[in-house]
């Protein structure tokens, strides 16, 4: 990695900034990594040595972890990108998605869709999609599924996304995200 932001023209500054957040441990020899990542990463370097100067590392910190969850989180199938973000929109980006987190999840409920179904197939295998309507039930898919679904609770509160859970005979399969308004 160190060498990878040497090459790219970066510092010791970009590289510790980097470093200090573990999702952007990078092994550019690591042919496992998704292909996306890489020029995710790069572009992400390259923004930190345009913005070297005008950047605390508190403010790298918080925007570091805002992209990283941008860029995991691709909307409508438009990957993340730093193009036209200056630092104190990126850091203000940030500190609203730090606030998102810090929501009392568990105390949000919301209104069901109406939209819950289940099909018996041919190997009477019984599938079912459920919304989950509640802070609490996105903190228990999330822990089942690994993930960070609990983090869009307050999305939901406000009716701007519904997440359902997939379950085959009676297991969690897969978490979704439909926008319930299209």
């Amino acid at each position: 990695m160190w060498a990878e932001v040497m090459c790219l023209g970066g510092s010791p500054i970009e590289f510790e900034r980097l470093r200090r957040n573990s999702a952007y441990a990078f092994d550019p020899t690591d042919k496992e990594i998704c292909s996306s990542y890489p020029r995710f990463w790069r572009e992400t370097l390259g923004w930190l040595i345009r913005y070297r100067n005008d950047l605390t590392e508190r403010m790298c910190s918080i925007i570091l972890e805002w992209a990283m969850h941008m860029y995991t989180e691709e909307r409508n199938g438009i990957p993340f990108s730093w193009k036209g973000r200056k630092p104190e929109r990126a850091y203000e980006a940030g500190v609203e998605y730090q606030q998102l987190l810090k929501v009392p999840y568990n105390k949000l409920i919301w209104k069901n869709h109406g939209w819950d179904w289940e099909h018996c197939d041919e190997n009477n295998n019984l599938w079912s999609i459920y919304e989950l309507t509640s802070g609490e039930e996105l903190y228990e898919e999330g822990s089942s599924m690994h993930h960070c679904v609990v983090s869009y609770a307050f999305r939901c509160f406000r009716d701007h996304i519904s997440i359902f859970s997939l379950r085959a005979n009676g297991a969690r399969s897969l978490t979704v995200e439909l926008n319930p308004h299209s």
